[in-house]
């Protein structure tokens, strides 16, 4: 039910996902679905937990190398990636969803920002695992939203079309630019 109910959140949006689609796609009956979700809502909201659970998962999946710019730099091949045919091929639930539903859907709104803010941190921290040893100054937060925006913004920009290059684009951008951050004599 949960990848069905991303699927149709992220190609419908939350308003036109219906939950009669959702059953058919997941072949299960709307009794089952509402014995787990007690509403629309609440389907949406796991869905976005659910979306970022596989983010997590994706990226665990990789051994990172030894050295924390080179694992920096490993974490935003393993973006491109995703945006090439992985997770993050068809669109970002966290952000879809912190778009479409802040004012009228609350809860899903909520599980689309703590999984952001869950994504910032672990992408702060290690922007800061690399930073720290080179004894280099950043705003590891700062540094964080811009990935973020990156991601967000590019996949906003590729919405309809047969690829993401937008978003690849933006993220590799972002890449050069914390190599520049990092690398000999860089500055926050």
């Amino acid at each position: 039910m949960l990848d069905a109910a991303v699927e149709l959140l992220l190609d419908r949006g939350f308003e036109a996902a219906a939950l009669d689609d959702v059953c058919t796609r997941a072949g299960v009956t709307k009794g089952a679905l509402f014995y787990h979700f007690e509403s629309k809502e609440a389907l949406a909201a796991a869905a976005v937990g659910w979306f970022f659970e596989g983010l997590v998962a994706d990226g665990a999946s990789v051994s990172p190398p030894a050295d924390p710019v080179d694992a920096l730099g490993a974490y935003l091949d393993g973006i491109v990636a995703l945006l090439h045919g992985g997770r993050l091929h068809h669109g970002c639930l966290l952000g879809a969803m912190a778009m479409q539903t802040p004012t009228t859907h609350p809860m899903v709104a909520e599980a689309a920002q703590r999984a952001l803010d869950d994504w910032r941190a672990q992408i702060a921290g290690l922007i800061d695992a690399a930073a720290t040893p080179r004894g280099i100054a950043v705003r590891s937060r700062e540094l964080a939203d811009g990935l973020l925006a990156a991601v967000e913004g590019g996949l906003l920009l590729d919405r309809g079309r047969a690829s993401n290059a937008s978003a690849v684009a933006a993220v590799r951008h972002y890449g050069h630019y914390l190599d520049l951050i990092l690398g000999p004599g860089g500055e926050p």
